[in-house]
């Protein structure tokens, strides 16, 4: 910020495998604010993923920008969401395999509800292999997702090999 001190605390990951380069955390000197986050894919001089506030107000704002305001057109009515069995709201939770920078999150077939454009797209993604399984490869320089032809995915930012090792060990 103009005219006040602000720090920046640099995280990187130790793991070869993760796609995470580093990730910078602005700090404001005076309120210890976190004012802006970039973060960097491995290798990359540009931020992956910049968000960062451009103006910022310490007033306290007006509790009315907090209060839902319907057109008068709107018919607004609310419905409560029943959780499962289990006591959550969705068929099914996403499961995380691994810790850390390396962590991978599995969707099971459930919660891939794909539409049709949707599997368009899938389609064009490269296929791959390994023993047991198959399916298609989304890769960015952060970020890789494997869609397997049984409909679980699986992502993070992460090489494809640990993807792949996830898919071959947790099906």
């Amino acid at each position: 910020m103009a005219g006040r001190a602000a720090y920046e605390l640099v995280l990187a990951p130790r793991d070869a495998s993760s796609r995470v380069g580093s990730v910078r955390i602005a700090v404001d000197g005076k309120t210890k604010l976190p004012i802006g986050v970039q973060i960097y894919a491995k290798g990359q001089g540009s931020p992956a993923i910049d968000v960062s506030y451009t103006r910022i107000s310490y007033a306290v704002p007006d509790l009315d920008n907090f209060t839902f305001h319907p057109s008068k057109t709107m018919k607004v009515k609310q419905t409560p969401v029943a959780p499962n069995a289990q006591g959550s709201t969705s068929a099914s939770e996403p499961t995380t395999i691994g810790t850390g920078w390396t962590t991978v999150v599995r969707l099971q077939p459930a919660d891939l509800a794909a539409n049709s454009s949707e599997q368009q797209y899938l389609n064009r993604l490269p296929r791959t292999s390994w023993k047991g399984g198959s399916g298609r490869l989304f890769e960015s320089k952060l970020l890789t997702a494997l869609f397997t032809d049984d409909g679980r995915m699986y992502a993070g930012a992460v090489d494809k090999g640990v993807l792949i090792a996830a898919a071959a060990q947790h099906k």
